[in-house]
């Protein structure tokens, strides 16, 4: 049995712990290229000066520390893509975590630790997992505005003269339909739309 979801303390936004996990990601592949680079070199000079045994210790650290950062790195790139296609589906009212799956090709089990990581982590800043539905639950969310909207309002809602617009979030990727001019705090990641 689940213990009752972990509700995360409300920080200013998601963004900041996505944007230190794309910075970490980034210096991790940076770092690990570069130490494979001087791995690489080093092997170089083992071939031309001859047996130094700095250059097999450098050598012997050098690559497997390289390749480590780099499989970190992409594996902390690929997470946030994961996250952005999480958002996405679950922006469009897809909740249900089989339904997230089926969208992903993954299992439940594996979206279900995936997204409960990523609440961990704070990328969603908002959301807590229902294990006994295995829905995805955003905490305070507001009605969306489309829900709000009558077929005349909803079918018009994109002509510019509309009091509403659907706008992207910067943060996330997620959808929003808003009042035009008024600006609100993304559902999924906290950031101003």
């Amino acid at each position: 049995m689940h213990p009752h979801p972990h509700i995360p303390k409300k920080t200013a936004s998601s963004k900041v712990a996505v944007g230190i996990s794309i910075v970490f990601g980034k210096m991790c592949s940076i770092l690990g290229y570069s130490l494979i680079a001087l791995g690489a070199l080093i092997m170089l000079v083992f071939t031309i000066d001859g047996d130094y045994a700095e250059l097999h210790l450098m050598f012997i650290t050098f690559m497997p520390l390289g390749t480590l950062l780099i499989v970190l790195g992409a594996r902390t790139k690929r997470r946030i893509r994961r996250f952005r296609t999480y958002v996405n589906i679950i922006s469009n009212g897809e909740d249900d975590l089989a339904i997230i799956a089926h969208h992903t090709n993954k299992t439940v089990q594996f979206i279900t630790k995936d997204i409960q990581k990523m609440i961990n982590k704070r990328y969603f800043y908002n959301a807590v997992l229902d294990f006994a539905n295995n829905k995805v639950i955003m905490i305070a969310r507001s009605a969306p505005i489309n829900n709000m909207l009558s077929n005349e309002e909803h079918t018009h809602q994109q002509d510019p003269y509309s009091a509403f617009e659907t706008c992207t979030c910067p943060g996330c990727g997620a959808m929003r339909t808003k009042e035009r001019g008024v600006i609100v705090s993304c559902e999924y990641c906290g950031s101003s739309i």
